[in-house]
């Protein structure tokens, strides 16, 4: 049967392209995704609609509303992950194969996201399908990245950007490199484990530097994020590493690294509770000693008044707010926290490896 709306599949092909394409696709034995007539998302290809995903927790908190983001836009959240590899996934949940592959794209993101890779999943569903069928198909998969919605009208821009012969057939991948190049354009002809490949080969890198994946295996990795509460403002600040024997050091990085931008040391500074990869108890130890060590260098600086993580994480739990949600949308602080200033830090690499020292002065610090 021949979808009655071409056009929709491939975000502007025409009907007799569509037909060909199609063709072509089917004759190669590819599996690339196109529209069916039908909008119910899991009606696809012309078979009877199957059941939704049943309700299942994912590794993800999804906020309830549609996250809708332009090109530009798009450009702009892609940069709040600085110093690691970016894969932008394209998908549909009216595509059949994207569906069979996001375990894999999970995968992926379980598995090297320690080693400076972050998934960020590009969806084209109609937004008032988000909490109907977008969310509860992430949900049922454990889908463990943001996910943002790409209205119609950013085809053009999006294209000009990742690729010109892109013609928007599903799925559609693109490695994005640490310093916002695209390194590759893996569209519907490419396989999973093609994408997998140009993703280590981006992770590697290239030059006597050690890479972003040699430093996750060796030692730690911060990412951190200053907001500002009044605003919701987000500063990212570049990936920090050290040592796994030394894991302190990252929280006295994260430390000056607020001290350069917070000039007011009257101004009251709330921790969050820092992520981790790891979730074992002494994943929990580290991140603790990680967040005294940052507290104890932002006393010696000068700032005095700080809400430490405990009293944080209470009022996000009152808040009904995840750390997930924060790293997602940071403005959603906005007006929740009584404080100028939210510090979010997510940690990976050898955790497992790692030894909770502490900047000296902190609780944790040997006398």
């Amino acid at each position: 049967m021949s979808p009655r709306s071409p056009e929709d599949a491939t975000f502007g092909v025409g009907r007799f392209a569509f037909v060909l394409i199609a063709a072509g696709l089917a004759a190669a034995g590819l599996s690339g995704c196109l529209q069916d007539e039908d909008p119910n998302t899991f009606h696809v290809e012309g078979r009877a609609p199957s059941s939704p995903p049943r309700p299942v927790t994912g590794a993800y908190g999804y906020p309830s509303e549609p996250p809708v983001l332009d090109s530009l836009a798009l450009k702009d959240f892609v940069e709040k992950f600085p110093g690691r590899v970016v894969l932008l996934d394209f998908w549909a949940s009216w595509c059949s194969r994207c569906r069979e592959e996001m375990p894999r794209v999970v995968e992926l993101q379980s598995e090297l996201q320690s080693s400076g890779f972050q998934v960020i999943s590009c969806n084209l569903d109609e937004t008032s399908k988000w909490t109907t069928e977008t969310v509860p198909f992430l949900k049922s998969v454990s889908a463990n990245f943001p996910c943002v919605s790409v209205p119609r009208t950013a085809k053009s821009p999006l294209r000009g950007w990742l690729d010109p012969n892109w013609t928007y057939a599903l799925p559609g991948r693109f490695v994005i490199g640490a310093d916002g190049v695209v390194l590759a354009r893996l569209t519907e002809s490419a396989s999973i484990e093609q994408v997998r490949a140009e993703v280590e080969k981006a992770i590697g890198g290239a030059g006597t530097e050690p890479s972003i994946a040699a430093r996750g295996k060796s030692g730690m990795e911060m990412r951190a994020k200053l907001i500002e509460c009044s605003t919701g403002k987000v500063t990212s600040f570049p990936a920090l590493f050290s040592s796994s024997s030394n894991s302190g050091e990252l929280g006295t990085k994260v430390a000056e690294a607020v001290g350069g931008k917070v000039t007011n040391r009257t101004r009251r500074i709330s921790i969050l509770p820092v992520g981790s990869s790891g979730k074992s108890p002494a994943a929990g130890v580290l991140s603790e000693a990680v967040a005294d060590s940052m507290i104890a260098r932002l006393r010696k600086l000068g700032y005095m008044d700080i809400m430490e993580p405990a009293e944080s994480r209470q009022v996000m739990e009152n808040k009904q707010l995840s750390t997930a949600a924060v790293e997602f949308d940071p403005s959603v602080v906005a007006g929740n926290f009584s404080a100028d200033y939210v510090v979010a830090c997510w940690m990976s690499g050898n955790v497992a490896g790692a030894t909770a020292s502490a900047e000296p002065g902190s609780r944790r610090a040997k006398p």
